[in-house]
């Protein structure tokens, strides 16, 4: 923006005027019964119902151009089943499977965004900066509002609570050694998961055919995109209508070997492949909800969830050594009472999308209605001809290591020393990627160098990966 003597070289530009706060009155009430029977010797099953029901709170104004901002949906139907049963199979085998359904409450972001969502008492607007009355940086916009900037978001009268069908079968055999190891099959179907989609957008009527460079700028290809040049109502930019247009897929396969505590030892290992779908993904608007990109791409929106990691393994292993058996002060307090533990895990990388940098008109003649997207819609800017999650961020590689000293000091009073280190191999797992692949530039892609490479290694609580070390004295009495 200072670069240029308009100062309007920015993407979009967004304000928000009006009550800087308002109250959610939220109530639900639910109803439950469970019950276990013991059908045999060997076989037992458990079985429960349950059904909820939302009060959301009404708009006190709306919108009287749109009579959907007027009511938020109350479902009445949340009806929770769920049975399990346990099957001893011989004395060291037991077979377990379950079936539920789990519903997603109302969050208080997305009642608050609906709530307010007829922009009387809150208003947010969305520029960008080819529009009429768009400010120039680093001016604001000032108590008058200019006409169609304004942003509405209001839910189908039919909105639902989202709900997953979670079905697992396990077999858990006992081993020699007191171990114990168990397989399980987990699957999880998500159905009716919120999306919004921009019912502003008028239907595309063009079509632009972007060009298509490698590094050394060569052509090496084009690609055709319908592109929306106008919308339905110019009072407004956006106009977000939440829906349950959502699905999600998951299965998975897990091994989990345990030990119990045998000679200072005890030791629990865990293993999980596992793959995640769904096609809401998008950028996220008002209420935390995925702006679901309309089908102009000519392709899916179907693939890897931003949580599928692949594969997980996870150590936890504590050794609590006795080298002496009396009870004297000397094995007190200096030769027993020690313990190690540790906790690793090694996992691989998450998904992450290519995307395209846009600005500004790309082909004479055609002029999106949002230049900050490819398609004019202003919504997802992923590569169009790449496919969703198509970078993956790094492995993960961490082992956490505790040493404690108990120190018995009287029956009533007890010390613990401890020295805690997190990540002990200070791996700097790649956590982020450059997810930037083209910049466009009067309709030709560009190829960004290190589109896909890592750029971030951030970690819980810390914002950092770097190794960290603590010495802890605790006192109980």
């Amino acid at each position: 923006d200072l670069g240029t003597t308009t100062g309007k070289n920015y993407t979009y530009y967004t304000q928000s005027f009006g009550l800087p706060r308002s109250d959610l009155p939220y109530k639900q009430i639910g109803i439950y019964g469970q019950n276990t029977l013991k059908l045999s010797r060997k076989l037992n099953v458990n079985f429960g119902l349950r059904w909820e029901k939302p009060s959301n709170p009404q708009p006190k104004v709306y919108n009287t151009s749109y009579y959907q901002t007027a009511t938020i949906a109350s479902p009445n139907l949340n009806l929770i089943p769920r049975v399990g049963l346990a099957y001893q199979l011989n004395e060291k085998t037991v077979i377990r499977g379950g079936f539920g359904y789990f519903f997603t409450p109302f969050y208080g972001q997305l009642l608050d965004a609906l709530y307010l969502g007829s922009a009387q008492a809150q208003q947010s607007i969305s520029i960008n900066p080819t529009q009429t009355n768009s400010p120039a940086f680093p001016k604001v916009i000032g108590s008058t509002i200019p006409g169609g900037v304004g942003e509405l978001i209001y839910s189908s009268a039919k909105l639902r609570n989202p709900h997953t069908q979670q079905a697992s079968l396990v077999i858990e055999r006992e081993l020699p050694w007191g171990a114990t190891v168990t397989g399980s099959y987990i699957n999880s179907r998500g159905y009716k998961l919120w999306t919004a989609t921009d019912a502003n957008l008028a239907s595309a009527t063009k079509t632009a055919t972007y060009t298509i460079d490698d590094a050394a700028g060569n052509k090496v290809g084009a690609f055709p995109l319908p592109v929306i040049t106008a919308r339905n109502d110019n009072t407004y930019s956006h106009v977000y209508d939440v829906e349950n247009n959502g699905s999600s897929w998951y299965n998975a396969l897990a091994v989990e070997l345990r030990k119990r505590m045998s000679h200072g030892v005890t030791v629990q290992a865990s293993y999980a492949w596992s793959h995640a779908i769904d096609d809401a993904q998008g950028p996220i608007v008002e209420g935390g909800i995925p702006l679901v990109t309309p089908l102009i791409y000519n392709s899916t929106n179907r693939d890897s969830s931003t949580t599928d990691q692949r594969q997980r393994l996870t150590l936890n292993a504590t050794w609590q050594p006795t080298a002496m058996s009396n009870d004297s002060v000397f094995a007190r307090f200096f030769v027993n009472g020690w313990q190690i533990s540790t906790i690793g895990t090694i996992a691989t990388g998450l998904p992450a999308t290519a995307e395209v940098v846009t600005s500004g008109q790309q082909v004479s003649g055609i002029t999106p209605f949002f230049t900050s997207t490819l398609d004019g819609s202003g919504a997802w800017d992923r590569v169009p001809f790449y496919p969703v999650a198509s970078f993956r961020t790094g492995k993960q590689d961490n082992w956490n290591v505790r040493f404690t000293r108990a120190l018995p000091f009287t029956e009533r009073v007890k010390g613990l020393l401890m020295f805690e280190a997190f990540n002990l191999l200070n791996s700097q797992p790649i956590t982020g990627v450059n997810t930037v692949a083209f910049t466009a530039t009067t309709g030709v892609l560009h190829p960004v160098a290190g589109a896909g490479t890592g750029n971030a290694s951030v970690s819980y609580p810390y914002q950092t990966s770097a190794r960290s070390c603590q010495l802890a004295f605790r006192i109980t009495f």
